[in-house]
């Protein structure tokens, strides 16, 4: 990437990893990817980085404290983090991720859904500081999470549902906070 100068991706999963290096890693020489927990990588590395992206990160970690230490050794004052996480405001969304864990062998059960408003304190009680937040994934997010097949057949509803996503989004969060399926946080680092 030309605006990048460097990119490192970290997961615990050998074969995202492997993934995503398959796919991105030839492009350019700015990008590193790393099978590894963020706790390992952070004692290991003394780079600090301007901008940490997690997606779907938060709500698999067993030790928040831990982790999020682990985060902010690895930034700097001011580094911006970026967290997409599944929220737990809605009932029904809440009932169809547990029926889910039940019947998808591949769904992760070691997973805790947490509030918006938990989420945000636990941030801020980690000594991060809050910029903002809003809701995401109202109507596409289960599309995104299971391979329907045959996939041609769900093309026209899936970019039905990213429309719905886009139109609802404009209603503000304290509204979309009951009907989202994940929220996004922007936060800064202090050191």
């Amino acid at each position: 990437s030309k605006k990048v100068k460097n990119y490192t991706g970290i997961d615990y999963s050998n074969e995202l990893i492997n993934i995503a290096i398959k796919n991105y890693s030839k492009e350019t020489s700015n990008i590193f990817f790393k099978a590894e927990s963020i706790e390992n990588f952070s004692n290991k590395t003394s780079h600090k980085f301007d901008t940490v992206f997690m997606v779907g990160v938060l709500h698999h970690v067993e030790d928040f404290h831990e982790f999020l230490f682990s985060i902010k050794k690895i930034t700097s004052d001011n580094s911006i983090i970026i967290l997409n996480e599944p929220v737990s405001c809605n009932f029904i969304i809440s009932y169809l991720r547990q029926i889910r864990k039940r019947i998808d062998k591949d769904y992760s059960n070691n997973q805790q859904f947490l509030k918006i408003n938990q989420i945000k304190n636990f941030l801020e009680d980690n000594g991060l500081i809050f910029v903002k937040h809003y809701t995401q994934g109202y109507i596409s997010t289960p599309f995104a999470e299971i391979m329907l097949k045959p996939s041609i057949m769900f093309i026209i509803p899936c970019l039905l549902a990213i429309l719905t996503d886009f139109l609802v989004g404009m209603i503000p969060n304290f509204i979309t906070k009951y009907i989202c399926w994940n929220a996004v946080f922007i936060v800064k680092s202090k050191c």
